[in-house]
């Protein structure tokens, strides 16, 4: 499936690829239980990684890395 979804979207420049793909995924988190299955794969919590910065408490570690800063 990666590969699909690599040669469709590698057709496209970057910026139409990225707004295609986050429309896809707003769209997809409409449909109801979507979100909840995609929490119950993905979302992983722990203690360990809990980061406090700012006065403020990450349940996760955050950063960004080179060329994921879109706004």
């Amino acid at each position: 499936m990666y590969q699909l979804a690599k040669a469709f979207l590698f057709k496209m420049s970057a910026e139409k690829a990225h707004h295609f793909t986050t429309g896809l995924l707003k769209g997809l988190f409409k449909i109801p239980l979507i979100k909840p299955i995609f929490k119950a794969i993905y979302d992983y919590k722990h203690p360990s990684l809990e980061q406090r910065l700012f006065g403020l408490t990450f349940t996760n570690p955050i950063g960004l890395a080179a060329g994921f800063d879109k706004n």
